[in-house]
């Protein structure tokens, strides 16, 4: 293991992945704070620090091969592994066992995505749609353990969708020409969404969501950093302002 560089092996290369992670959870500690929220928030990290060395570890010994990293990462993954489980055991004792619900219904979308990054396939995008669904409901079981309600937790958990899921298609349809009516349909779909069910004010975050939407196909010259950067300039700005309407 001495050979081995830790850190691209234990940090996950994947800025876009940590807004869709934490845009729910910051926005459930919001609304709902308690300290049980927060241990579950930090398993949720730890779960998602645990994906990358854990599929590394797998596809090696699937492929029955051994590599200077695969034992680094098997201890890796197991270190991860056992900081989510500690940190989810805390917030189960902090509140109750019904914070695992939501994470146990979106449990076939991580089987799922897992399965897609085992094959090298976690830039599909059945699988990130996969994950931002999987990190909404992250969100939602944070604010059970905060004591927020079913109610406010499952809006959390639709507010969340409503923004992963559109910005995923935008980013693909700017970076990987995927076309912009998919990208504008969907945020079409959360402005649609919101309305229904979060109190009128709320929609007009999405509205802004679509709007930016539209006017980004119009541009050119657009590199992966720069719509990096904006995307999660957007999503705090996002995260800032739903947190502050559904107080």
């Amino acid at each position: 293991m001495s050979s081995v560089v830790l850190r691209p092996l234990a940090i996950p290369n994947e800025h876009g992945g940590w807004g869709i992670l934490l845009e729910p959870v910051v926005l459930a500690l919001a609304v709902a704070p308690s300290r049980a929220g927060l241990a579950l928030g930090v398993a949720l990290v730890a779960a998602f620090f645990l994906r990358h060395p854990l599929r590394l570890a797998t596809r090696d010994f699937l492929s029955r091969k051994r590599y200077p990293r695969t034992i680094a990462c098997a201890y890796l993954a197991l270190a991860y592994g056992s900081a989510t489980l500690i940190l989810f055991a805390m917030a189960v004792a902090m509140s109750s066992a019904a914070i695992a619900i939501p994470l146990l219904i979106v449990s076939p979308c991580l089987a799922l995505q897992f399965f897609h990054d085992v094959r090298n396939h976690g830039r599909e995008l059945a699988a990130e749609l996969c994950g931002a669904i999987a990190a909404a409901a992250g969100g939602a079981a944070c604010v059970m353990a905060g004591r927020g309600g079913t109610s406010l937790a499952l809006l959390v958990a639709i507010l969340a969708i409503c923004r992963s899921v559109p910005s995923v298609l935008y980013v693909r349809s700017l970076l990987r020409g995927s076309g912009a009516v998919p990208a504008i349909a969907a945020h079409a779909l959360a402005v649609g969404a919101v309305a229904l069910f979060a109190p009128p004010i709320v929609i007009a975050v999405p509205l802004a969501l679509l709007a930016r939407c539209v006017a980004g196909h119009y541009r050119s010259g657009l590199t992966a950093r720069r719509v990096g950067m904006e995307e999660v300039a957007w999503g705090v700005a996002a995260t800032v302002i739903l947190a502050m309407l559904i107080r």
